[in-house]
């Protein structure tokens, strides 16, 4: 039977151990490329909770084994958009450690993500994925997500489709 997941807020030294599910999450889908930075070296906290995004760790058993953030809209989803209406997130970090994936957890933390979302009054989220990560595909689009644009790029010698999905709440 799956163990239940304790979903918190992130706090500044689960750093590691949140670098470490997104990591083994992208390798696991081929998706992690040790010379193209994934994500900011800035603090989460300055990224994510300092902007008005939320971050959210899971545990089980007290260890973490899924994340999951949003936003203000920017990085690439901002270059590769034309527009972004108001009141738009962006969803980023949804990870879940391999060994624990098709568990439920992965949802439980985007459902936690939409309603607090929309209890802060957006309307709207968007989220950028690669056409390497399959099951993020089938995940969020059995949630609503509609694909709305799609940018192919070249990474470490491997091309692939750099995806946008955008969801209203």
């Amino acid at each position: 039977m799956t163990e239940r997941l304790s979903l918190r807020q992130y706090a500044s030294d689960d750093r590691p151990r949140v670098d470490a599910v997104m990591e083994a999450a992208l390798r696991d889908t081929g998706a992690y490329f040790e010379e193209v930075p994934h994500e900011s070296t800035a603090p989460i906290e300055e990224e994510y909770l300092d902007s008005g995004g939320e971050f959210l760790v899971g545990e089980v058993d007290s260890e973490i084994v899924a994340i999951g953030a949003f936003r203000p809209v920017g990085g690439l989803v901002s270059e590769y958009l034309d527009s972004i209406a108001d009141g738009t997130v962006e969803l980023k970090r949804i990870h879940v450690v391999p060994e624990q994936q098709r568990s439920g957890y992965g949802q439980q933390i985007l459902d936690e993500l939409q309603r607090r979302a929309h209890n802060r009054g957006y309307t709207a989220l968007v989220l950028l994925t690669t056409s390497l990560q399959k099951a993020a595909h089938r995940f969020y689009e059995s949630n609503g997500f509609i694909e709305i644009d799609r940018t192919r790029v070249t990474a470490a010698g491997k091309s692939f489709d750099d995806i946008i999905y955008r969801k209203y709440l």
